[in-house]
């Protein structure tokens, strides 16, 4: 699990990119949004485990409200994007369209961006979603030994107070 997370921001969205793990996986993450939302450009070749492991941090999100579901819903309903594995390959990369945005919180976004960054290195460790938020929390406190984002946002109080997702306020 050994992997290199960066960020920089260009033009006023986020671009990361985290390589290591499976496939020597790339992800390149694009913000534009709260309703647009965002998408998660992926190099190489993620396994179908990655997908779904991406599709179990989502819901995840969203069940644990980290993710504005309302806004996730509606964005849902009127464009039909944003279904779990909504993925699409093209210009020589996998476009993993799922999740809605995390723009609208420093946390969502910390907490958001980990999240894939951790399953697209280890998929089997998420394979299903996460029912309590103590049980998401000690999921990232396994990778804390070696990830410095998954031990920032253990040692932030994040999981100790509400993580509902306020996009109007935030």
């Amino acid at each position: 699990m050994d992997c290199q997370y960066r960020s920089v921001t260009i033009n006023g969205g986020l671009v990361a990119y985290i390589t290591g793990g499976p496939n020597n996986i790339l992800v390149l993450v694009v913000g534009i949004s709260v309703w647009v939302g965002m998408c998660i450009l992926i190099f190489l070749s993620p396994t179908p485990a990655q997908i779904r492991a991406f599709d179990s941090i989502n819901a995840t999100l969203l069940n644990r409200e980290i993710l504005p579901p309302a806004e996730c819903t509606s964005r849902l309903e009127i464009t039909g994007y944003g279904r779990a594995g909504d993925v699409r390959f093209e210009h020589g990369h996998m476009e993993y369209r799922s999740m809605c945005s995390w723009l609208f919180s420093r946390k969502a976004a910390m907490i958001a961006m980990t999240g894939i960054k951790l399953a697209a290195v280890d998929p089997k460790s998420c394979a299903k979603p996460f029912t309590s938020k103590v049980d998401f929390r000690n999921w990232i406190e396994t990778f804390a030994s070696k990830d410095d984002d998954a031990k920032w946002i253990i040692d932030k109080p994040y999981f100790e107070g509400d993580l509902t997702a306020r996009p109007d306020r935030e």
